[in-house]
């Protein structure tokens, strides 16, 4: 949602619906935001770029 309360009420900060922003994350990766209800993150172009990158490059 991007505004610091998200979607979800009983997630604390932003979040997609299901997940709180607070929770994501890989240890030595750069965190990305991308807008969008968890349901349909998988479709957004700007995850699937991140995707082929990550794959190809390993970052």
């Amino acid at each position: 949602r991007g505004d610091g309360r998200g979607w979800n009420p009983w997630l604390t900060g932003d979040d997609d619906g299901v997940v709180a922003v607070g929770e994501m994350g890989l240890p030595g990766v750069a965190p990305h935001v991308v807008g969008g209800v968890h349901a349909m993150l998988q479709w957004r172009v700007a995850v699937l770029e991140r995707a082929v990158a990550f794959l190809r490059a390993g970052s």
